[in-house]
């Protein structure tokens, strides 16, 4: 026995389909990966001091090229992104870490590395390849601060992800 299938019964399938075509649907870690181990990296810091945080090392894993969107402070109380947010290349399996700003004082090696800084916003990452995301984040509130690790929102390969890096951040006497 044959049945009739009619066209209102596939639309609704149909719209699911063309959705995460268009608004490319993902499942599990993208290519630059889960948030890693959970950290706190801090700093004693007077309210409105801009501190350098560059732990967080992006390696592209993907077969497709990571193009960086946005990058904010997750669950933020007290901090700001108030340097911007930067990618720098790794060399020597050297990263910058904690620090004051701008990291190009920290030392002339640095200063070579921090010369090559980009915009994170709107940098690629190859497949294979990786990046230092550095932030210069402040405190604006006179007790601690704290803040989730970076929130990171990139596209590869038709497909948008969003990792939050870890570790998280602190600026005041506490982590």
């Amino acid at each position: 026995m044959l049945h009739r299938v009619t066209a209102a019964a596939l639309l609704p399938g149909a719209l699911l389909a063309t959705a995460a075509l268009l608004f490319g649907c993902t499942s599990g870690p993208g290519p630059l990966g889960a948030a890693g181990d959970k950290a706190c990296a801090g700093f004693n810091a007077a309210p409105g001091q801009i501190m350098t945080f560059g732990m967080y090392w992006l390696q592209n894993a993907g077969n497709s090229t990571v193009t960086i969107q946005s990058v904010t402070l997750g669950a933020s109380h007290g901090l700001k992104i108030s340097g911007g947010a930067w990618i720098l290349p790794i060399v020597k399996n050297t990263g910058i870490g904690v620090a004051s700003w701008p990291p190009g004082r920290l030392s002339p090696g640095m200063a070579r590395i921090w010369a090559m800084r980009r915009p994170a916003v709107g940098a690629e990452i190859k497949p294979g390849h990786r990046a230092e995301l550095v932030l210069g984040v402040s405190r604006t509130t006179t007790g601690s601060a704290r803040s989730g690790g970076p929130v990171i929102v990139y596209a590869a390969g038709g497909s948008t992800y969003t990792v939050q890096k870890n570790p998280a951040i602190s600026l005041g006497p506490t982590c």
